[in-house]
């Protein structure tokens, strides 16, 4: 009977410590709710768990505006439909890695893919990919915003987790996704701001940039534009293309080389309205 006990108080002690074990996606986790992308009402305790198609359509949607406020999973669903990313999904479904890609091309304006063209990944288990589905998956990788397993694997077929949402989604911002010119109406004076999303091969970085950006040779940062003008356009001017190069496509400032170089943001039609930055590259 004690020998039952102790193994009983064993087995308790692991389930605790299991729920408890911190998980590689905690800090985006945090920085989602923060911003009210994830709410107290969903069922985010366990990042390892499956991730189902209601739970994406409603912070997807909360994390374009699409919505204002939480809604249930089958209204959001309703509307995953009606903004064409994602069709005839049912709320409790869960959804496998590969599913997953095209909803994110479309996303970031990169869902126009013809699926009968024959295309080969990187990944070790390539063959085991849709043949529809291997086009969004390439896009994904080549935009960095997948990267597989250790292992060299996509696992195509497997169920998408909740941590590896939130990070795939946290990835696409800056690269088409959320829109790079936000307007924020809380501002009485016109402006215009340029922050840092993430710096590759770094820490991630999450903030205005004020005076300079320091970046260390060979990498990359996702940068947005911030202003008060709505459905305005930006261009980027790099004084010195030998230390940086600004690839429009994926907003990407790449550090080529190191040195100094100065950055200039303008917004079309409002050429008054410039921010200028110096980059510096170690």
């Amino acid at each position: 009977m004690k020998r039952m006990i102790i193994f009983a108080t064993l087995i308790a002690i692991y389930m605790c410590f299991g729920v408890c074990e911190a998980h590689w996606a905690d800090q985006t986790l945090a920085e989602f709710k923060e911003s009210n992308y994830i709410t107290e009402d969903m069922n985010f305790t366990n990042l390892k768990e499956d991730i189902t198609k209601g739970e994406i359509a409603q912070i997807i949607n909360l994390y374009y505006s699409f919505e204002q406020e939480l809604e249930s999973a089958n209204k959001s669903l309703e509307l995953a439909s009606e903004k064409g990313y994602m069709l005839n999904a049912k709320e409790d479904e869960a959804i496998r890695r590969e599913e997953f890609a095209p909803i994110i091309c479309e996303l970031i304006g990169k869902g126009d893919i013809d699926m009968f063209e024959e295309v080969k990944t990187a990944f070790e288990d390539d063959k085991d990919i849709s043949a529809w589905a291997k086009g969004y998956v390439k896009v994904l990788c080549d935009n960095q915003i997948i990267e597989g397993f250790p292992n060299h694997k996509f696992m195509p077929q497997a169920n998408l987790k909740k941590g590896e949402f939130i990070t795939i989604l946290s990835r696409i911002t800056g690269v088409g996704g959320k829109d790079d010119l936000v307007l924020i109406e809380d501002e009485e004076e016109p402006f215009l701001k340029v922050k840092t999303l993430k710096v590759y091969n770094d820490e991630i970085v999450d903030e205005e940039i004020e005076d300079e950006l320091v970046l260390q040779s060979g990498d990359k940062a996702l940068i947005a534009m911030y202003t008060s003008y709505e459905d305005a356009s930006f261009k980027v001017e790099v004084k010195d293309e030998n230390i940086a190069e600004f690839i429009e496509e994926f907003n990407q400032l790449k550090a080529n080389s190191s040195g100094e170089t100065q950055i200039i943001v303008t917004l079309d039609e409002h050429e008054d309205m410039m921010k200028e930055f110096k980059l510096i590259v170690e």
